[in-house]
């Protein structure tokens, strides 16, 4: 009896980095039982790599155009059976390769857990424990979204979502809701606040996390164990099969664009999208909204704006310092960023026991290095970004001059390369030259800069500010 073997056609993405001119998706055939969205194992050049297949049709509707080609099609080696990607994601994930003029395969390998990205038995055993076809809300129409604008001081702003969560969890036990922070210590923090108002250990999703720990989060989530997952940007890429509530905070904060990294993408705007194609809602939270979001608050009537708590009005004093100088200092001709007023301002709540914050936006001791003859300014030899005066730690070397855009390392001079003049110096203030002068008006006081250079470790800037 003879047996007939059906051969299909199969469009994959690769979940490696490609080259630039490479196409976006690569055809294999294949008489195994493979499915869209399937995990599959190819190879590209000698390299076995894990697929998604984006595209599955019958091999016999292209014969004729194939035998004319003068390449050869290669077959897939296996198909990782059990989960199979949402036709929803494959379609999210190449929206967001067309809306951002990026790669699909940088998308694909972004949005998807590293620990898939190379092919083994035990990828096979991780997806083969995950159900097979994930149940997803239904689609919807464009005109049941539903977005709400939250404006309000922090902590009002998390208990309204904390309310709006308890809400999505009453209407449906098998509901999932997505909390998103711009950083990892905003997302620690909700996690320990919503757990203990909530009775519910939510998970952490980010890149501070291993490669084991990420899938692990991962595998949970896109099984619907996990009730609250709250992380980063990259979290929005996690296809939740109860998606039912976003909640994005601090929507104006720019940390959720990926600027640094390929691939280029916004949270923002996916979260924007999942809204349209799910029946989810979504809330962006922030003290101050930005213009994009009020530009669309004006077009789109989809949009509910909120207020929750009453803004503190906190007054503001601008001091000019050439008038405020210090006495003594003013008499020596020496300029200090501490003024009279925010001297007295110190010692008043020095003496009430309290605390107090002073935020300077530059690190380093001297914002600029300007010869005062000629107008030089040092730039770095590397890429012609201005110096910066550093301290140094170490007593052979006092200071040193640090570019803060490539991190090259010169050393300092003190005539000018232009003129020779002697009257070249730091102008600016830093976080450095704020120590140095804090500590010579109070010196008995105890003072802790907080800056990159002291400690760039999350972990420890959670124990600081314990």
């Amino acid at each position: 009896m003879l047996r007939y073997v059906y051969m299909n056609l199969v469009e994959i993405v690769p979940l490696i980095r490609l080259p630039k001119d490479a196409p976006d998706t690569l055809s294999y055939f294949t008489s195994h039982e493979v499915f869209l969205g399937s995990f599959v194992i190819a190879t590209i050049k000698k390299r076995k790599v894990v697929g998604v297949a984006v595209k599955v049709s019958p091999l016999s509707d292209v014969k004729s155009v194939i035998r004319k080609q003068d390449f050869g099609l290669k077959k897939i080696d296996d198909v990782l059976g059990g989960y199979m990607l949402p036709k929803e994601y494959i379609r999210l994930y190449s929206f967001t390769a067309a809306f951002f003029l990026t790669s699909k395969n940088l998308i694909f390998k972004t949005a998807l857990p590293n620990y898939l990205s190379k092919p083994s038995t035990v990828v096979k055993k991780f997806l083969a424990e995950l159900p097979a076809m994930p149940f997803l809300p239904s689609e919807k129409d464009s005109g049941e979204k539903l977005v709400r604008i939250v404006e309000g001081p922090h902590e009002e702003r998390l208990q309204y979502f904390i309310k709006k969560i308890r809400k999505t969890f009453e209407e449906g036990p098998a509901n999932q809701v997505l909390v998103l922070f711009p950083t990892q210590l905003e997302a620690e923090f909700f996690s320990e606040y919503a757990a203990k108002e909530l009775s519910i250990n939510p998970r952490l999703f980010g890149s501070w996390q291993s490669i084991r720990e990420n899938a692990a989060v991962w595998k949970e989530a896109v099984s619907g164990k996990t009730k609250i997952l709250i992380g980063t940007r990259n979290a929005i890429f996690i296809p939740l099969p109860g998606f039912s509530l976003i909640i994005i905070d601090s929507e104006a904060s720019p940390y959720y664009k990926a600027w640094d990294t390929e691939p280029k993408f916004d949270a923002r705007d996916i979260a924007d999208k999942l809204a349209d194609v799910f029946p989810i809602t979504l809330i962006l939270g922030s003290s101050l909204i930005r213009e994009e979001t009020r530009e669309r608050m004006m077009h789109d009537t989809h949009i509910i704006r909120e207020h929750v708590g009453t803004p503190k009005r906190v007054p503001l004093r601008v001091v000019f310092l050439k008038t405020d100088a210090i006495k003594d200092g003013a008499a020596k001709n020496i300029w200090s960023p501490f003024g009279d007023t925010l001297k007295e301002r110190i010692d008043e709540t020095l003496s009430l026991s309290k605390k107090i914050f002073l935020f300077v936006g530059r690190r380093g001791y001297s914002a600029n290095i300007l010869c005062r003859d000629c107008g030089y300014v040092a730039l770095c030899k590397r890429c012609e970004a201005p110096l910066v005066i550093h301290l140094g730690k170490d007593i052979l070397v006092s200071r040193f001059f640090l570019c803060h855009k490539c991190l090259a390392r010169e050393t300092p001079f003190h005539v000018c390369p232009e003129c020779s003049s002697h009257r070249i110096q730091g102008f600016g203030i830093g976080t450095q030259k704020i120590e140095e002068d804090i500590k010579s008006i109070f010196p008995n006081k105890k003072i802790l800069r907080i800056d990159s250079d002291t400690s760039d470790d999350p972990k420890e800037l959670k124990i600081i500010f314990k």
